[in-house]
């Protein structure tokens, strides 16, 4: 039974989930813009001290509201990426699969589950392709 994308989407989920691979969605860039503002209302008005609880509140408040805006790249790929986002990724990473000369899944799991090169490769194209092409900025 030849591979379609949902299975290379499977496995490429599966394989970003065992590395833990997380994207940030959104706030970073905000939460950081927060923790500065915080800290510099916090020098004007008490001065280095001011400083230093304005820079610790700010941080905890980021850290509040940023709370669950961390996305598995497994659910970036079944709940964010398009029907051709999902084809354009699957395309590149089959080019990577057919190396190996397998036609089935079944053959193919456990194959790039004991062969660590071919995980990195397959993890290689798909964080190229998040930060790339859906320009999220990937954390591990």
């Amino acid at each position: 039974m030849p591979i379609n994308t949902h299975e290379v989407m499977s496995l490429l989920g599966q394989l970003a989930d065992q590395q833990g691979i997380k994207v940030a969605v959104q706030y970073s860039m905000l939460s950081g813009v927060a923790v500065g503002v915080c800290t510099a209302v916090g020098g004007i008005l008490m001065g280095p001290f001011g400083l230093a609880v304005g820079g610790t509140l700010g941080s905890v408040m980021a850290a509040f509201k940023t709370s669950g805006h961390f996305k598995p790249v497994s659910r970036v790929i079944l709940e964010d990426m398009t029907p051709i986002q999902q084809t354009q990724l699957a395309a590149s990473c089959m080019r990577i699969i057919q190396d190996f000369r397998v036609e089935d899944v079944a053959i193919l799991l456990p194959l790039l589950l004991n062969t660590p090169a071919a995980q990195q490769a397959l993890l290689t194209q798909l964080t190229a392709y998040i930060t790339n092409e859906m320009k999220l900025k990937i954390i591990d």
